[in-house]
């Protein structure tokens, strides 16, 4: 409890625990040796910089308990090896005033179970490991460098604020999520993430360089940006959409699936896998293209609607859906594609009917 403060630096050299009370002013704390975060009482830092340069270990015995409200331009920083081990939901909320910030530039490793919601900005240029549960992001940021590795099971979820991420390069194996919820994630220049990249919500994942995953998967929110998104493996899209001059290519197999649209603004989606597409109902599941937007299908493309559907033109210039592989039309719906349909490839409808308008 309590609290410390003044404008002064106080340097402590070996073991800590620090269990709940407040620290303020424009003063620092350095914890260089090992750190407990432990308990279920409130820590409050305003305008403080705490820094944690050991090993700083993060539980919580319970929901919503042993979090941090962070205010007036705060600054937690991590140089190194802090471990969230948290088994149940816990923050670091923002809490008034101007904006704080964790920055971490050593290793930041989430093991807990729980969901963890960082509030504040989140700037990392170090390694951040996910290795259990969900960790929140909803106070924006930036990433250089560094890596960033999301187990399976696992999620970092970007949930508001503006995130750029600029060289980021998956720092193992892990086939966990990298997910825009809310607010706007920029991606510039070379992101390499082994897991699945998505979006959902009301989530805008710009993508301005080359970026690539091993999986996608998209319920709502927004794809877009100037480069290409490219994914090697497994994907899911089931609504959203998908905008900006750049381009999504689908290497892998794809399921179009569920009754919400897919609106396709301006872009080119490549299908270079199996893509098959299946709705629940008449007029569901479908497709508005605009603005020039290019699907193109090098792979095998399934038409598998069994209840009527369709791809129309939405506005601006003329879109086209461009045949190169095989199209194979076998659900008993009627398909409409409204916009160009150019063919090189085989078009093989089996049943139900295609209708080009």
């Amino acid at each position: 409890g309590g609290t410390i403060g003044g404008s002064g630096g106080l340097t402590i050299t070996g073991a800590s625990t620090w269990s709940g009370g407040s620290q303020i002013d424009a003063g620092s704390t350095s914890f260089n040796g090992p750190l407990t975060l432990s308990g279920g009482d409130l820590r409050v830092v305003v305008g403080r910089t705490v820094n944690f340069g050991g090993t700083t270990t993060w539980t919580n015995p319970g929901d919503s308990t042993g979090s941090f409200l962070i205010a007036d331009g705060a600054t937690l920083a991590n140089s190194g090896s802090f471990l969230d081990q948290n088994a149940f939901a816990n923050s670091m909320s923002n809490y008034y005033g101007a904006d704080s910030t964790f920055v971490n530039g050593g290793s930041y490793t989430k093991s807990g179970a729980g969901t963890t919601t960082i509030e504040i900005g989140f700037n990392n240029s170090g390694s951040l490991d996910v290795q259990t549960g969900t960790l929140r992001l909803g106070g924006g940021g930036s990433s250089t460098g560094g890596s960033v590795n999301v187990a399976s099971g696992a999620t970092v979820e970007f949930s508001g604020g503006t995130h750029t991420l600029t060289d980021i390069v998956s720092g193992g194996s892990g086939t966990g999520r990298l997910l825009a919820s809310a607010g706007t994630v920029d991606s510039n220049g070379t992101l390499l993430f082994a897991g699945t990249i998505g979006a959902s919500g009301s989530g805008l994942f710009n993508f301005n360089g080359a970026a690539s995953a091993s999986g996608f998967e998209q319920s709502g929110g927004t794809i877009g940006g100037s480069g290409g998104l490219t994914i090697t493996g497994a994907s899911t899209w089931s609504g959203g959409s998908q905008i900006d001059a750049g381009s999504t290519s689908f290497n892998g197999p794809l399921t179009l699936s569920g009754g919400d649209l897919r609106v396709v603004v301006g872009r080119t989606v490549n299908f270079g896998g199996t893509t098959t597409w299946t709705n629940p109902g008449d007029s569901t599941g479908s497709f508005l293209i605009a603005d020039g937007a290019t699907l193109a299908n090098s792979g095998s493309f399934l038409d598998q609607n069994a209840f009527a559907n369709s791809m129309s033109n939405y506005y601006g210039a003329d879109s086209t859906f461009v045949n190169g592989g095989s199209y194979t039309k076998s659900g008993a719906g009627t398909t409409t594609i409204e916009i160009g349909f150019n063919n090189s490839g085989s078009l093989d409808v089996q049943t139900g009917t295609l209708r080009l308008g």
